[in-house]
């Protein structure tokens, strides 16, 4: 929806489910949205509705999604329906900006401090290093083995009763660590909130005194944390909707639990339910294809998608020798395309089931000079140069952060070796922290005068920082620019013999980090040092390189399924479809039963996602033999492939090696069929 949309009724640009959606009032509203059924527009329209014509006042909203993206789409869609006042006051937030949010004005009632951290993975695997020293098990339990155990404890998905002595042990430890540091992790952002609400009446009645309505996008991919949350927030009334997708529930290794959509009907008495199926985004032969694969998924609610966009030419599927092959063929196949249709680049993705997949694809495309982005690498905030800035605006901000401070202490080197480190921590048991150390150090003479002298350096810059980043006299972008140079960062770059190219492209991400600094304090001109880092930390997974819709940047995009969630692209190229891969090897090497029909129904599901994001046309590409882990490997083709019905599907094989001037020897899909058939 557009600002134009505002004086025009939006009500004869939605279909009739769509716009029983939108009037729904009485009962908690349960949407199952298909893929490209217009779910964002009609989470927008009902805002509107019940703002315009249910008289329900706009700071009385939450809107719940799970992206920072998400969010902000949201909320410029009801800002164009509504205007930009009365958009304003709907709030429209993460879980975890949520959880925040509630976090900074009721942390005490939890012996928390306002002017809290927020641990990401490094940290947390930082802290669980130390505390596997302390124990002694660092050969038995490594720190990212413990991070995930952590991880699942955290998040209900294991119960902490029945963890060995061991593991309970180092929870309980690595929480102690939080609560001296005054830290949270990344779970605690929902943990947290949740504990607030269930100990204090007086701060839960407030705010469902606030929110009278509650809207939860992607209702699928919320875990029993998330969900006890919403719950806790709800009044008597139970205004809940819930937009979602069984069909689209791709997250259970991470916690995301698809009962809660299902069993949402049992869970809200009285509860609505409405089906969109209309879809506005892809061919019928793709949303049929789609569906003869989800509909072997038992428990699912059946609903079989639509579209008055045509017939739209078949799928097809080729088998080529090799991953290189895989990648000559697919980019020769573009190029094709591209001449022949009049195509951009930016309408092709090329989709992957894990992210080793990428490395041929890469190799042949850069080799032959097509233009590709690739998502899931190192993103902007993961990259190194930017974290080592980041943790020293940490420390600047609060002292106290000691995985921060332990980053950046002797980063770029300053002569503070390990030995040096030690006492300071020992020092640090009785001063009250690492940093308090240091501001009174002065150690046994066998301390070498520069470190000593490099110590009291230290300290002075983070007071002086400090006082500039407080002042609000000077400008970001113009103290981070200061700080790289006053620490010598690029001096210590070249140092570790980085050629100049390299070089520049690490203080450019610096510079990067300045001017997006900049302009946050633009738009937010009384924030803080604070507001700044809190905003950073909650940049998640799922909102990594979103903005890079398709039109923008012209390039082929090549990115994980689970990364092309929520995205939508002319034509793709599904690489892999292999079994053992797409599916992937667990679910076909899982023991037990239960769990084997749970992975393969979320197979299958990811499969589904994949063939949904493509407008006009799907390429599905499989190897006969795939090299895994410096092995050859004989492949068979995936059993999704096989769930197509022959007539919307095109097989060929390609024998001979795929390049610029080779002969391509094709056969049909028959032959192969009739080999697969003696394979099995």
């Amino acid at each position: 929806m557009t600002s134009s949309e505002k004086s025009d009724s939006f009500e004869s640009r939605l279909n009739p489910e769509q716009l029983e959606c939108v009037r729904h009032t009485g009962s908690p509203l349960l949407i199952f949205a298909g893929a490209g059924t217009g779910k964002t527009r009609v989470i927008a329209c009902r805002i509107a509705w019940l703002i315009n014509h249910e008289g329900v006042a706009p700071a009385s909203i939450l809107a719940v999604t799970f992206t920072n993206k998400s969010a902000d789409e949201m909320s410029e869609r009801v800002k164009g329906l509504i205007g930009p006042r009365k958009a304003q006051a709907v709030t429209a937030s993460t879980f975890h900006s949520l959880g925040l949010s509630i976090l900074r004005k009721h942390c005490r009632v939890i012996g928390y401090h306002p002017n809290f951290l927020i641990y990401d993975e490094d940290d947390r695997e930082s802290v669980l290093t130390r505390i596997a020293e302390e124990f002694k098990i660092g050969d038995e339990l490594k720190p990212g083995l413990l991070a995930f155990i952590i991880h699942k404890l955290k998040n209900g998905m294991e119960d902490p009763k029945s963890a060995p002595p061991l593991v309970k042990r180092v929870y309980e430890r690595y929480q102690q660590y939080l609560k001296n540091y005054n830290a949270f992790d990344f779970d605690d952002l929902i943990i947290k909130p949740v504990e607030i609400l269930e100990s204090s009446p007086e701060i839960r009645d407030s705010y469902r005194k606030k929110w009278k309505h509650v809207l939860i996008d992607e209702y699928q991919d919320t875990n029993p944390l998330q969900y006890k949350l919403i719950v806790l927030l709800l009044n008597r009334e139970k205004n809940i909707c819930a937009v979602g997708d069984d069909d689209q529930s791709i997250y259970g290794w991470r916690g995301s639990d698809i009962s809660l959509i299902l069993n949402f009907k049992s869970d809200f008495r009285g509860a609505k339910t409405v089906s969109l199926t209309r879809n506005y985004r892809s061919t019928m032969t793709i949303l049929e294809a789609a569906h003869s694969v989800i509909s072997r998924n038992a428990g699912r609610v059946e609903k079989k998608l639509w579209s008055d966009r045509g017939r739209g030419e078949s799928l097809s599927c080729t088998v080529l020798p090799s991953e290189d092959d895989e990648a000559a063929w697919t980019a020769r196949t573009i190029e094709e395309l591209r001449l022949e249709k009049g195509l951009s680049w930016s309408s092709f993705a090329v989709l992957f089931r894990t992210n080793f997949q990428s490395r041929p694809f890469e190799l042949y495309f850069r080799s032959h000079k097509i233009p590709f982005r690739l998502i899931g690498g190192y993103e902007f905030f993961e990259r190194k140069e930017v974290k080592d800035i980041l943790s020293y605006l940490r420390v600047i901000a609060n002292p106290k952060d000691e995985c921060s401070l332990l980053r950046v202490l002797n980063y770029p080197r300053r002569g503070i070796g390990d030995t040096t480190i030690g006492r300071l921590h020992q020092a640090g048991r009785d001063k009250g922290g690492l940093f308090a150390a240091l501001e009174t150090f002065d150690s046994s003479s066998d301390t070498k005068l520069l470190a000593k002298k490099n110590i009291r350096a230290f300290v002075d810059l983070i007071r002086e920082y400090r006082r500039g980043f407080t002042s609000g006299k000077e400008k970001w972008h113009d103290l981070v620019k200061k700080l790289a140079e006053d620490i010598g960062y690029e001096f210590q770059l070249r140092d570790e013999g980085m050629d100049d190219d390299k070089v520049a492209r690490r203080m450019g991400n610096i510079s990067e980090l300045a001017n997006h600094m900049a302009g946050f304090r633009k738009e937010q001109p009384e924030s803080t040092l604070w507001d700044f880092l809190f905003k950073v930390a909650l940049i998640s997974e799922n909102d990594k390189e979103k903005e890079l819709s398709e039109g923008k940047d012209d390039r082929v995009t090549m990115l994980t399924v689970h990364s092309s969630k929520g995205l939508e692209f002319g034509h793709i190229f599904i690489a892999g479809c292999e079994n053992g891969l797409f599916p992937h090897k667990r679910t076909v090497e899982e023991n037990e039963e239960a769990s084997k029909v749970r992975n393969i129904d979320e197979e299958r599901r990811l499969f589904y996602v994949a063939l949904t994001r493509a407008k006009d046309s799907a390429r599905l590409t499989a190897c006969r033999s795939r090299k895994i882990f410096g092995k050859e490997q004989e492949r068979e083709l995936s059993v999704f492939v096989s769930d197509i019905p022959t007539e919307l599907i095109r097989i060929t094989t390609i024998d001979g090696p795929v390049g610029p001037s080779s002969e391509q020897t094709q056969r049909g899909f028959q032959e192969l069929l009739a080999r697969l058939e003696k394979k099995s």
